[in-house]
């Protein structure tokens, strides 16, 4: 329980994976344990927004969608080299990737249809 106190995000992988996974998996899974009531199609709602603008890497400049997901891991990247901190820096880029391949693939449509979003 202590380490859970003290625990801090300090490396850019940290963000990128509590961003691009954990904090949409509990919107995710929140979605799908509350399907039937009104919050369960909110965060669910929440969930597919928070994909398309938030977290997707492959901007689509006439849908507005994909510009934040591009420029927010540039900050990380940079951070990273200007620290010579080599390992943060290739897991940035795996994580970017990972996420990158997720959308491009299209695989976030497939888990659409395990919430309500009406």
């Amino acid at each position: 329980m202590e380490k859970l106190k003290n625990f801090e995000l300090k490396k850019g992988w940290q963000w990128m994976l509590y961003l691009n996974l954990i904090f949409p998996a509990l919107l995710f899974f929140g979605g799908v344990a509350f399907k039937n009531i009104s919050l369960g199609v909110t965060m669910a709602k929440w969930f597919h927004s928070y994909g398309l603008y938030i977290i997707n890497p492959i901007p689509n400049f006439s849908a507005f969608t994909g510009i934040a997901g591009f420029l927010y891991p540039l900050y990380f990247f940079y951070k990273a080299a200007a620290k010579k901190d080599w390992l943060d820096l290739v897991l940035c880029l795996v994580i970017w990737g990972a996420t990158a391949v997720y959308f491009w693939q299209e695989w976030n449509y497939l888990l659409l249809r395990f919430l309500r979003l009406a």
